[in-house]
């Protein structure tokens, strides 16, 4: 009897805990017992993506509502029995989740539900920092312009002329004089729901310049943005950063606008991210392109790439030779082989999502014979991950070596 019991709570205990993210175990094991905590409910009911190609952006917008009104209705009457113990609620439409700011208990109570697929925490955000330059470094501010020769496209005729660009960001500053000229079109602050742009960091304004600052070809002689007849649609979310839901909240008014309101917009630029987004990817990026000059060679190779299914991925560590960048004989560069066969069991392969967070890792009982590995689009849980751009890195000693790998779906 006793042992049926203990079954039963291990068992109810284990699902809750399966339908948390990490992070937000961890807040609620050192939260107060009336703390509020923020958390985002997904629920388990999808979207049929796949049936509604052929359909309107408003008439899968009206699908999506529907969907996501009807399934979130009994999690919101149920949420309804505990007023005491909540203090916000919002739903959403763009993905079929529900924003809550309540107490602990509440929120182990809707891991319980088999209508809840799980439950996030709010990741904190920030605007992703501008490097300045290095003062020896001499750039004319079409810098930008030159090098990806944006400035052929305009003799073309391709300035942006009749598109709608998005930004989520700390605002806009319309009297800079490369965003004049009524290049806002729309504005919502979420901040202070002031009626009027602002941009009380820089941020936003800095990347509404880099999208469409200045006039191309015409007499304005500081052009830095690629596209400069665009239009832009700006939700200011910032005021210094933090764990919050306005980022979200901007994203679906955005969808609204597209879907409701006959604002056609063709691409969001969102220039936020968790806090150690940005220092991830500089660092992947500064793996990627470091020269090591350690007796150490590091190969990856990827696949098919882009894939869908799965991709091969190959890799080497030769241990015993210089690297092929640095100067000696033929002899001094010829790899170890037995080091690579002994080395095999040691060496740590990680997959990284865009965040910088790892979803997947070979190891030494995962690695297969002849340095390579299968890798199937999937997370070290098994669950199939979005499409998007990952990051394989291989680490051998001091040596790192990092690859892409595009997934499709």
């Amino acid at each position: 009897m006793w042992l049926n019991l203990f079954m039963l709570v291990y068992l109810a205990t284990t699902g809750v805990q399966d339908k948390l993210t990490d992070q937000l175990k961890e807040q609620i094991n050192f939260a107060e017992k009336d703390a509020w905590l923020n958390a985002v409910i997904f629920m388990k009911q999808s979207y049929p993506y796949e049936n509604l190609s052929n359909l309107t952006i408003k008439q899968r917008a009206e699908i999506f509502k529907e969907i996501s009104k009807m399934s979130q209705e009994p999690v919101i009457q149920f949420l309804k029995n505990f007023p005491d113990a909540i203090d916000s609620i919002i739903q959403f439409w763009l993905f079929n989740g529900i924003y809550i700011r309540a107490n602990k208990r509440i929120i182990e109570e809707l891991a319980k539900r088999n209508d809840v697929l799980y439950i996030s925490h709010i990741l904190e955000t920030k605007p992703v920092p501008i490097i300045e330059e290095k003062e020896d470094k001499i750039l004319t501010n079409e810098w930008n312009i030159q090098i990806i020769m944006a400035d052929s496209c305009w003799d073309a005729g391709y300035t942006g002329d009749s598109i709608i660009l998005g930004m989520i960001d700390t605002g806009i500053d319309t009297t800079h004089p490369a965003l004049r000229g009524g290049k806002l079109i729309k504005w919502r602050d979420f901040v202070y729901n002031l009626p009027e742009p602002y941009d009380d960091e820089g941020h936003g304004t800095a990347c509404a310049g880099i999208i469409c600052g200045g006039d191309g070809l015409g007499p304005f002689t500081d052009d830095v943005g690629v596209a400069p007849s665009s239009k832009l649609v700006v939700a200011g979310v910032y005021s210094g950063g933090g764990p919050y839901i306005d980022p979200i909240l901007a994203l679906q008014w955005m969808a609204c606008l597209k879907s409701d309101s006959g604002f056609n917009i063709r691409a969001i630029n969102n220039g936020w991210g968790r806090l150690n987004i940005w220092r991830a990817l500089q660092t992947l990026i500064g793996i990627n392109e470091r020269e090591s000059d350690t007796k150490c060679t590091v190969m990856v190779r990827i696949a098919p790439n882009p894939f869908r299914n799965a991709t091969m991925i190959k890799f080497q560590s030769a241990l015993g030779g210089p690297n092929p960048k640095s100067q000696g004989n033929s002899k001094s560069q010829t790899p170890n082989h037995s080091a690579i066969r002994n080395l095999q069991s040691e060496i740590p392969l990680k997959i990284y999502d865009a965040t910088g967070r790892i979803v997947k890792s070979f190891n030494h009982l995962t690695i297969q014979p002849f340095n390579q590995v299968v890798w199937s689009g999937d997370d070290d849980l098994g669950r199939k991950l979005p499409e998007g751009v990952y990051f394989v890195r291989l680490k051998v000693g001091d040596d790192k070596k990092v690859g892409k790998a595009v997934l499709l779906r």
